[in-house]
């Protein structure tokens, strides 16, 4: 029972070291891959997706910037509004060509002197200081630079969301006489924000300096649950001071239940942040089933570990066992299992009183035997009485080496006649039957005592009177059997 636990004890501590050190090693092994590949795309992936979606947006500006460049330095509009803005039919079919040419969504212009505002389709109204809707132009006829980009409505199509290539006007003095330019539909923004979002497979989103989001284009897993999650971050301020901490800058922000890795950049020209919003590191999917497969294999592992740990004590023990209750030389039993057999018999006959016998026999003249021809010829001699012992025996009966050249034996549901006719036919077999030994016969005899089992009987008691028998055997001249009632 204690080696049980101790094996027990064993195979429940290779386990936990086993899985603990399997689950350490592949669970640290996935967060340092997932945590590494995070922050490539934080540092690395979100930052160059970025830069090039600027450099994309300016790209895309560049013509709409040219074309009112062009406007800005045409000598018919300047000698038109040089010329007093005599015919408004001149600069409206002016206007109308540009925006038909270049394919913009307006063409206008503003005049400093008269402040009328033209566009493709004649005269709008006149711009003035006290409408918050003409503050656009009062801003551009003071700036620095020679141009802006501002996003805003856009009053000659019922309001429409436009971005503005505001360009200054000047005479051939370089006097401010104006300003001119075109507009681009927002939807023919979206259109560019949607094509940046299929070329780089990220979510890009534009929010003003207010917090609102101007403009976006997802295509992360729950789309509307994550725009409304991003709407209420931004909006409680949380989210917006983190975007607006620095012109450009990475982070992650936990999303719609997700961590998102978000990458900002202030566009001047619009007066915007651009928001590259990974919701989901690729790969981390990939990693995920990977840890699971290691894991499914450090289980299997563990299990055949455990196993051949299982077998191999199992088999240890087993050996162990065989080696401490088995006589090495003959196989048969030795006395410490003999003592566990015989309180086992015991209490059988305490159950169920069947009778019992016990022989107990040695060599005579064994001395003699190792003398004339060697220990080895006296294993031998013991051997073979273990051989001829055990085929005439019953497979109830019990043998074991009680001691030197001694042997005792029980036998189980036999009374003493039986058990006395069961020792003759033993000696005769000894008798008859000469251990060889390196070609050579040596005749053996043996001297048995024999006892009957009574109730009342402790083990000592039945051996003593055994050895008695086998004693009173010896004294009456060996090679014989005698009875201790």
């Amino acid at each position: 029972m204690g080696m049980f636990k101790q094996k027990q004890r064993l195979i429940i501590f290779l386990s936990t070291l086993l899985i603990a050190g399997f689950l350490l090693t592949s669970l640290a092994s996935y967060f340092i891959s997932v945590a590494s590949l995070r922050d490539h795309v934080v540092n690395n992936e979100l930052p160059l997706t970025s830069d090039n979606i600027y450099t994309e947006i300016q790209r895309d500006l560049l013509k709409p910037i040219f074309i009112s460049s062009l406007m800005a330095s045409d000598t018919f509009l300047r000698d038109w509004v040089i010329s007093g803005e005599q015919d408004q039919t001149q600069v409206t079919r002016y206007l109308k060509e540009m925006k038909e040419k270049y394919n913009a969504f307006t063409a206008f212009f503003v005049s400093e002197k008269s402040r009328n505002y033209y566009h493709a389709d004649g005269l709008l109204k006149q711009v003035k200081p006290a409408e918050q809707r003409d503050a656009w132009y009062f801003r551009v006829s003071k700036l620095d630079s020679d141009y802006e980009i501002n996003v805003d409505i856009d009053m000659a199509h019922n309001d429409a969301m436009t971005v503005f290539v505001n360009y200054r006007v000047y005479d051939y003095d370089g006097k401010f006489i104006g300003v001119t330019g075109v507009g681009l539909a927002v939807d023919a923004v979206k259109n560019l924000i949607t094509h940046y979002q299929e070329t780089y497979n990220r979510d890009i989103i534009f929010i003003d300096k207010a917090g609102a989001i101007r403009l976006n284009s997802t295509v992360t897993k729950d789309k509307e649950t994550f725009q409304e999650e991003l709407e209420r971050a931004v909006g409680s301020g949380a989210l917006f001071r983190e975007i607006t901490a620095a012109d450009v800058r990475s982070f992650e922000y936990k999303l719609a239940g997700q961590t998102a890795l978000l990458n900002t950049r202030y566009i001047k020209e619009f007066d915007w942040y651009l928001l590259v919003v990974q919701g989901e590191v690729e790969g981390a999917d990939n990693l995920f089933n990977t840890l699971m497969i290691n894991l499914a294999a450090c289980a299997l592992i563990t299990l055949v570990v455990l196993s051949i740990t299982n077998y191999t004590i199992s088999s240890y023990q087993k050996d162990i066992e065989r080696m401490a209750t088995t006589d090495k030389l003959t196989g048969l039993y030795n006395r410490q299992a003999l003592d566990i057999l015989f309180k086992q018999l015991v209490l059988d006959q305490r159950r169920n009183p069947t009778g019992m016998s016990v022989l107990l026999f040695d060599v005579d003249h064994f001395k003699r035997v190792n003398d004339q021809h060697g220990h080895l010829a006296g294993d031998a001699v013991l051997e073979q009485i273990a051989r001829l012992t055990t085929s005439r025996l019953r497979e109830t009966d019990i043998i074991c080496r009680w001691g030197g050249e001694e042997f005792l034996v029980l036998l189980k549901d036999c009374d003493i006649t039986v058990a006395r006719n069961m020792a003759e036919e033993l000696r005769l077999s000894v008798l008859n039957n000469p251990a060889d030994y390196m070609q050579e016969k040596i005749n053996i005899t043996i001297s048995v005592g024999v006892a009957e089992y009574r109730s009342e009987d402790a083990r000592d008691q039945l051996i003593a009177r055994v050895d008695k028998a086998l004693f009173k055997a010896k004294r009456g001249g060996r090679n014989q059997v005698a009875i201790e009632s």
